[in-house]
């Protein structure tokens, strides 16, 4: 028989539903959860967690906090049978851990793709709790670009699958809530705008430890990556695009930082590169060197062209450092082309090295990188970031 939870009732108890795919680290799913909790502590009574992977809960700094069970979703790419397998997994494992929550726990946040909720919706419903899920994206678009023009009639059927769950998930809940504005516009939503919720809310914010430490014009020509080393990425487009770059651009450096399925292929691919000095491959970099790296840079380039929030983006304009990217997810809320970072159409070689070379050569960097600490500073701070958690957690308790 599962254990029987008990609670403080003297403020409400949440639970976070966060599934996460086997390759996360342990420190990132610390981090995102750290994060979490910073923004709600004062705010809750007792946080319920089920992630990823067990956490070592002495390592979290409120001792409010309970982890009650685990869930893994599938990785981006698996194979057909692995995904949809995968999903009816972390479904079960969540919904598991959903029925050991005292009654008194009403209000569950669920953060992840749509698809993987849909039967702990239907139990949280059952079992009268408001269930809150956190919208970073359209999942079955990244669905699309992986499984579609690969696998062909397969893939399709799949991405299909996928929309149909979305649509179920968006509808159980008791609210949506954005990561970021431009969420908050998109047409697909458009059926749930009565229970979406006004203003974006994500549940992480960008640590002070993120800070502009050395001074824009004191740095070198160095151009970066930060982050998976994965298809969806786009890092392997980056690398392509570096000789043409260097053709045009001589005095520069290029370094990349992640792990992940390709960093043995990126690193391949540079040798002859890494051995004239001209770019480093570091592997994957503990977060609070992170900082460090980003202070390094003149740009930073992000090919991925599916994000949602893109935290790095967050991290390196803090930092002062300029960001290149597509303008997807947070990016066309952060970025404007020319005075906040830069914009490219898509994330093939051509276009990357075309406007990485733009990028580089633009007469005003160093006041794009003030600007772009700026934006940082006004909409994604730890302070604004819990304001909207006050407003979310009293629009809930009201309502």
């Amino acid at each position: 028989m599962a254990k029987k939870l008990t609670i403080n009732q003297e403020a409400t108890a949440i639970c976070l539903v966060f599934p996460l795919p086997p390759s996360q680290s342990q420190e990132s799913i610390h981090i995102r959860l750290t994060d979490f909790i910073r923004l709600v502590d004062s705010l809750v009574g007792d946080i319920f967690i089920i992630t990823g992977k067990d956490v070592s809960l002495n390592t979290l700094f409120s001792d409010k906090v309970r982890f009650i069970g685990h869930a893994v979703r599938p990785e981006v790419g698996d194979s057909i049978i692995s995904t949809i397998l995968g999903e009816l997994k972390a479904q079960i494992q969540i919904t598991r851990s959903l029925m050991i929550l005292p009654d008194q726990v009403k209000l569950i946040f669920l953060r992840g793709r749509a698809s993987t909720v849909v039967i702990p919706l239907i139990v949280a419903k059952l079992k009268g709790k408001k269930s809150t899920l956190f919208v970073e994206s359209k999942g079955s678009e990244l669905v699309t670009k992986v499984y579609k023009g690969p696998l062909g009639i397969a893939g399709f059927i799949l991405s299909q699958i996928y929309k149909m769950v979305e649509k179920i998930s968006y509808s159980l809940s008791y609210k949506l809530v954005a990561d970021f504005p431009a969420l908050l516009k998109q047409p697909w939503l458009d059926r749930y705008k009565n229970k979406l919720f006004s203003l974006p809310t994500p549940i992480r914010f960008v640590n002070p430890e993120f800070k502009l430490s050395t001074r824009f014009e004191q740095r070198r020509t160095v151009v970066g990556y930060i982050g998976r080393m994965s298809q969806e990425k786009g890092v392997l487009n980056l690398v392509k695009a570096i000789p043409a770059i260097h053709s045009q651009v001589t005095d520069l450096e290029f370094l990349f930082g992640g792990g992940g399925p390709l960093l043995s292929q990126v690193e391949s691919e540079l040798g002859g590169f890494i051995l004239q000095g001209k770019a480093k491959v570091l592997g994957w970099i503990q977060h609070k060197e992170v900082p460090c790296y980003l202070n390094q840079m003149k740009l930073l380039v992000l090919p991925s062209q599916y994000e949602g929030l893109g935290v790095i983006v967050s991290e390196a304009m803090e930092c002062g450092t300029p960001v290149l990217a597509v303008p997807v997810g947070a990016v066309q809320d952060m970025i404007i082309d020319g005075e906040t970072g830069f914009i490219m159409e898509d994330n093939s070689p051509e276009c990357i090295a075309r406007n990485v070379v733009r990028a580089l050569n633009h007469p005003k960097l160093d006041q794009i990188s003030r600007n772009a600490h700026a934006v940082i500073e006004s909409g994604y701070s730890y302070t604004v970031v819990k304001e909207r958690w006050r407003k979310l957690l009293n629009s809930l308790e009201s309502g």
